[in-house]
């Protein structure tokens, strides 16, 4: 799917969306906006199209604000997603029997949890954070934050 479409401020202001012709549930994507390359998904927000979301660092990156027609080019994603866990982390699920939760999230939400570990600056919040990580798993928070 290709074409030229206005970028619609959606309520946030992290990203922006565009809606795309009816598809089946969520739907893994490729795409470029005016060349700069995204790796994302197709999703409903309540109404019966599908939305893309653009970053506003991609949006930035094209120069092009709400408003401003931007070129989109989108296929679908065939490729597995697959989430670099930190060793510790999957250490800690194992030993508290919560790797198969862990496994039964999105991918989204995977890479949440691991990305939030992962960007910590300080050993100390690291391990804080492995600590809340497993605690929140253990209570079914699907994302950390």
């Amino acid at each position: 799917m290709a074409g030229k479409y206005p970028i619609n401020p959606h309520l946030g202001k992290k990203l922006d969306y565009f809606l795309f012709a009816d598809h089946p549930l969520w739907v893994p994507v490729k795409a470029t906006f005016n060349g700069v390359p995204y790796t994302g998904s197709l999703i409903k927000y309540g109404h019966p199209l599908h939305s893309l979301g653009i970053p506003k660092a991609i949006r930035e990156q094209t120069g092009k604000d709400p408003g401003d027609t931007i070129e989109v080019v989108v296929w679908k994603d065939e490729e597995v997603r697959t989430v670099e866990v930190p060793v510790q982390f999957e250490k800690l699920m194992n030993k508290e029997g919560l790797l198969p939760v862990f496994k039964q999230l999105s991918y989204t939400h995977r890479k949440e949890y691991c990305r939030w570990i992962t960007d910590a600056k300080k050993e100390e919040t690291r391990l804080r954070r492995l600590g809340k990580a497993i605690e929140m798993l253990k209570k079914g928070v699907s994302t950390p934050g």
